[in-house]
């Protein structure tokens, strides 16, 4: 097991999207519909996130940072590239 190995029960996890909801101002997107736009980045590799949050401020990421290293759930931060924005 690596650090990017998450259990396939987490996939999705709503206790997790409910944490995140309740903990910050950020988009959360955790359906399949979203996990998918967001399991590739234009090369031939695929991982399906546990879900996705979209932060509106500091304080969305150091909850989000918080919520997930008490979870066990890796983080992947991924910037404003135009392969990203092509998703939205």
């Amino acid at each position: 097991m690596n650090a990017f190995t998450i259990p396939k029960d987490r996939i999705g996890d709503s206790r997790l999207a409910e944490a995140l909801r309740r903990e910050t101002a950020g988009e959360v997107l955790f359906s399949p519909g979203d996990r998918g736009r967001y399991a590739t980045d234009a090369s031939i590799y695929q991982m399906e996130p546990v879900g996705v949050l979209v932060p509106r401020t500091v304080a969305d990421v150091e909850a989000a940072m918080s919520l997930c290293r008490a979870e066990g759930i890796p983080v992947l931060p991924a910037a404003a590239a135009p392969a990203n924005a092509a998703r939205r």
